[in-house]
């Protein structure tokens, strides 16, 4: 079923901000300390912050892929359920203005998902491409100059950053980082299995590595990976069993990009893609939690 159909409900929207409001409300006295001081001469912003991250969320949910669509979309059937919209500017400059909120929410939301694993979880850990340009406009490409570089893999070259997701055995995030395209990703299992005493981690052939597997099994975590094809392994009933979850990793990316249009060329301030990236998992984690 699609995610439109799903959430087609009247209380839909009203669930979703009753449910970002209280955690917000929770978040508020350890986000006091992080907040920018304000300039007296400003005005006070209209739109709380409860209500941007419900609008980034339900535009994600509706397929809005921009802020031009999503703004015209609330004006047209939500003006109701927010009257204090604005003009379009000022919506736009509301939906940068709450990255320390939309960073604390989806942590939260992570939080909770690690603590539901049990004393020995097992999660799945993977990489995918974020591309900036296509890679033959690299040169010519500016906003992320300094920190965009060129890879490959399976799929051929790309010009940009790398995401890399760890997840549950249901899909849920547990763990997530942004590096750029040369960063080799066994480099990223020590720090995203930081919250793990014990446990699995699952992998495909690009974690394979003896060090990081004994780096990880002195505190108890197990590293299972695809082994290549010049190496005999005879793997038990368990593990193989482990090794097909590896397919949830890649729904998420399927889903991120797809559902949520993760992946997009149009970002002209360095600061927009890693909103962006923020609001895409928020709104696939309150999916998961919520609808699914």
């Amino acid at each position: 079923m699609l995610i439109q159909e799903k959430i087609s409900g009247a209380e839909t929207l009203l669930k979703l901000y009753v449910a970002i409001d209280a955690d917000l409300k929770a978040l508020r006295p350890h986000l006091q300390a992080r907040y920018l001081p304000r300039d007296p001469r400003g005005g006070t912003p209209v739109l709380s912050a409860a209500e941007v991250l419900t609008i980034f969320v339900w535009g994600a949910w509706r397929g809005l892929k921009d802020k031009a669509k999503l703004y015209f979309h609330l004006q047209t059937y939500h003006r109701p359920e927010f009257p204090t919209l604005g003009a379009y500017r000022k919506f736009v400059e509301a939906t940068n203005r709450y990255s320390v909120e939309l960073r604390a929410l989806l942590a939260l939301i992570l939080h909770r998902n690690r603590h539901a694993q049990g004393q020995y979880p097992i999660v799945l850990q993977d990489s995918t491409a974020i591309a900036v340009c296509h890679v033959a406009r690299a040169r010519q490409h500016r906003t992320f100059r300094e920190w965009a570089r060129k890879s490959k893999n399976g799929m051929g070259w790309w010009y940009g950053f790398k995401l890399q997701v760890q997840c549950e055995e249901a899909g849920r995030l547990c763990g997530f980082d942004l590096t750029t395209a040369t960063v080799d990703d066994r480099k990223l299992l020590a720090p995203l299995t930081r919250w793990m005493t014990e446990g699995i981690v699952v992998g495909d052939g690009g974690y394979l590595s003896q060090a990081k597997a004994k780096e990880l099994g002195a505190r108890g975590v197990y590293l299972l990976t695809a082994t290549r094809k010049n190496m005999r392994h005879v793997a038990s009933q368990f593990q193989l069993a482990c090794l097909q979850l590896r397919h949830r990793v890649e729904e998420i990316f399927a889903f991120l990009k797809n559902a949520f249009d993760a992946v997009r060329t149009t970002h002209r301030a360095s600061y927009a893609l890693p909103i962006h990236l923020l609001g895409c998992l928020l709104a696939y984690s309150l999916y998961k939690s919520l609808i699914v």
